[in-house]
């Protein structure tokens, strides 16, 4: 069953830069995409917010995904910048009872 995690993040102004991804999260989550066991969107509603909304294929691709140094490590960079630059991130995952994964 797929399962969807969404990040959203919003910072204080436009001053506040966005935290830089590490080429690791970017090439882990590439392989995912490429192994078709991930989609990934951004979406910017506004000059303050993005949306990222990671959509895996089943419990073990999200728990792969989960279970990887470099993204661990990623999120806990990312995780510091935030608070340290007043970016406010909520994150939910929920489980989705159907849905055909689109690239």
């Amino acid at each position: 069953m797929p399962i969807q995690r969404i990040n959203t993040l919003k910072r204080p102004s436009t001053d506040v830069a966005w935290f830089t991804l590490h080429d690791n999260y970017k090439s882990t989550r590439q392989q995912l995409i490429d192994e078709g066991k991930l989609t990934s969107q951004y979406t910017t509603p506004d000059t303050l917010t993005v949306i990222l909304t990671l959509t895996f294929v089943d419990q073990a691709a999200f728990d792969q995904f989960n279970a990887d140094a470099g993204i661990l490590a990623n999120r806990q960079a990312h995780d510091q910048y935030n608070s340290e630059n007043g970016i406010i991130k909520t994150q939910v995952d929920t489980t989705m009872e159907c849905c055909n994964m689109v690239q």
